[in-house]
């Protein structure tokens, strides 16, 4: 065997022993995360090795992380679940069941309730892309033939079977990372290219939906736009070309339909380099794209009875109230907020558009409707959602924004060598400053030990009621300029996130909650804050007007005066168990972010160790 056939076998081994953990012999099987640990290093390290010994470059040594990815995977439990209920249950359907009735697959993988209501054609209903399971198809069947020839039940449900498309996903997310690097290559040396590409992967949510949500769209989303921008950025000569862009905008709208926004980049650039299409190209890649999406069509049209539709409904989708800033910047989720490495794909765009106006202008229009889409869908956030996953489409073209970045950054480093050490080294001075001031204020013991977390976590207290979380800033100074709100409230009312009771427990629960005023965490026999100075803000999103009772636990005897929303409360004072309650009349709740400020006159500050405001009722 010769040395380059050593690495794929060694990935092969790797996926067998993954996917067919039930089947092995006991004693690998006992020691399987041993074995899988091994596999995947042992593949690493011999790709790296062969990668340096004969010079390969750097896509080659991109093909060296991926049995670290696989074995990530296959050492993390989770296969099957979320939406990804909804993508397997079609695979599932038709190869074993021969039908698309999905009421055995949705009981055995716990769908939620709505979807056992049956449609106008009398099928159950099913909101998502079929694409994921066409492509998971060879990935299947490879699991199905083993278990028809006896390894396992060929049941079409365990972990062979959502093993083996979990597979699929993570080898398609990290095609998409090749074609990713192929696009940066064309426009910057290879090592930016491959530097730009390793870390928009493994800084950005692509790598979680490889590895740790396998059953869901977005790697593989990403994947079929980076080979379309790959396949098309210098532009369509003739019809065989535009035909070849069909048929791979046609894989990218069947794996998910809302990525048909980047399709015209290829259109755009094609015009600008070769002048208009003749009808005949035009009508060869309309004609591609639609035999490739025909699947969803008449999967759209067996469910639901129409071939074009919205599969969620009309409220789905308001476009007259687009949540613009908090798709972006909000902590729940937020593009940039979740994913900070992304910013430099925003600020290093401009760099790549005087570079390649058309097809850094597409890709940017194209990103802003897919921006303006993902905002106003109703749960703008994603639900339970690792980043906002529903901008994988855009990833590509934020990948050239971070090359522009990092090209600039390196000639900076090589102009301004010092200027670069020190601010390498400027994170010490930082770390200083923050140890100082955890010292100053006795948060730490002065004669004692001290954990790096808790140093850390109250240094980070010191600046965040001030500087809120820098990713947020553009949403976050508007948020203050608009509401005169310090910039740390942003992630609570930037995650338009309400509720009808709020459990504040200061050093524990509060970060979301607090404004300017308060002391670092006091640690005792309960974690308290007091108010620093002479005044001290809170604040709380709640659903609605309501009558409510606010309850104070901390140091007996202290007190403040209590402002909300700007008009006064009363004093609170907390009696010798350290408590108080005060009652709120619903005139005084807005249905939003309110406002609770604490001023002291004299005697103790208010110390408190929890807040709590209880709806009535």
């Amino acid at each position: 065997m010769t040395l380059g056939r050593v690495f794929p076998v060694l990935v092969g081994v790797l996926v067998a022993v993954g996917v067919v953990r039930p089947a092995l012999p006991e004693l690998l099987r006992n020691e399987w995360p041993l074995a899988i640990a091994l596999l995947a290093l042992t593949a690493c390290v011999f790709q790296l090795w062969r990668c340096r010994r004969h010079g390969l470059g750097h896509e080659a040594t991109l093909t060296a992380l991926l049995p670290l990815v696989l074995g990530a995977l296959y050492l993390q439990p989770q296969r099957v679940a979320s939406d990804g209920i909804f993508y397997y249950a079609p695979l599932r359907s038709l190869v074993v069941d021969g039908d698309l009735d999905f009421e055995n697959e949705y009981r055995v993988l716990g769908a939620r309730p709505g979807y056992f209501q049956r449609t106008v054609t009398g099928r159950l209903p099913n909101n998502y892309s079929v694409g994921p399971a066409i492509a998971w198809l060879p990935f299947f069947l490879g699991a199905h033939a083993l278990g028809l020839l006896g390894l396992y039940r060929p049941t079409g449900f365990g972990y062979p079977y959502f093993t083996a498309i979990a597979t699929g996903t993570a080898v398609a997310g990290f095609v998409g990372v090749v074609f990713v690097f192929r696009l940066l290559r064309v426009y910057f040396p290879s090592a930016i290219a491959f530097t730009a590409t390793v870390f928009v992967w493994l800084a950005s949510f692509h790598i979680w939906y490889m590895v740790f949500e396998p059953s869901m769209s977005h790697a593989m989303a990403m994947a079929s736009v980076a080979l379309f921008l790959w396949r098309t950025q210098g532009g369509l000569r003739d019809t065989k070309d535009f035909a070849w862009a069909g048929v791979l905008g046609g894989i990218a709208a069947l794996i998910r339909w809302q990525n048909v926004v980047f399709l015209p980049v290829g259109l755009a650039v094609s015009w600008s380099k070769y002048g208009r299409p003749k009808t005949v190209s035009l009508v060869a890649g309309a004609a591609a794209f639609a035999l490739v999406f025909t699947p969803q069509l008449l999967y759209w049209k067996s469910l639901y009875g129409g071939f074009l539709l919205i599969p969620q409904g009309g409220g789905y989708i308001d476009w007259a109230r687009p949540e613009l800033m908090a798709v972006l910047f909000s902590s729940r989720h937020g593009l940039l907020a979740w994913a900070p490495l992304l910013w430099l794909g925003v600020l290093g765009f401009p760099g790549f558009f005087r570079r390649e106006p058309v097809l850094a202008g597409a890709l940017a229009l194209a990103t802003m409707a897919a921006w303006y889409v993902n905002a106003s869908v109703f749960d703008w956030w994603v639900g339970a959602s690792f980043g906002s996953r529903r901008f994988d489409g855009a990833i590509p073209g934020l990948a050239l924004g971070v090359a522009v970045s990092i090209r600039w950054w390196s000639i900076q480093v090589a102009r301004r060598p010092l200027f670069a050490s020190s601010l390498m080294l400027a994170p010490f001075v930082v770390w200083n400053g923050m140890l100082m001031g955890v010292y100053f204020t006795g948060t730490i013991p002065p004669d004692g030990p001290t954990s790096f977390r808790q140093a850390a976590g109250d240094g980070l207290d010191l600046f965040y009621p001030r500087t809120g979380y820098p990713p947020s800033w553009p949403a976050a100074i508007r948020d203050r300029l608009r509401y005169g709100r310090p910039l740390g409230s942003y992630d609570l009312s930037g995650s338009l996130t309400v509720s009808n009771n709020v459990d504040i427990r200061m050093g524990d629960t509060d970060a979301l909650y607090l404004g300017r005023g308060w002391s670092l965490p006091r640690r005792g026999r309960a974690t308290t804050r007091r108010i620093a100075g002479h005044r001290a803000e809170i604040f709380f999103l709640l659903n609605e007007p309501a009558p409510y009772r606010l309850r104070f636990e901390g140091r007996p005897g202290s007190g403040a005066d209590v402002l909300l929303n700007g008009v006064p409360l009363g004093e609170v004072r907390l009696d010798e168990e350290g408590r108080a309650v005060l009652t709120v009349r619903a005139d005084r709740i807005i249905s939003g972010v309110n406002y609770l400020v604490f001023t002291v006159n004299q005697g103790p500050g208010l110390e408190l160790s929890r807040l709590r405001l209880s709806r009535g009722g």
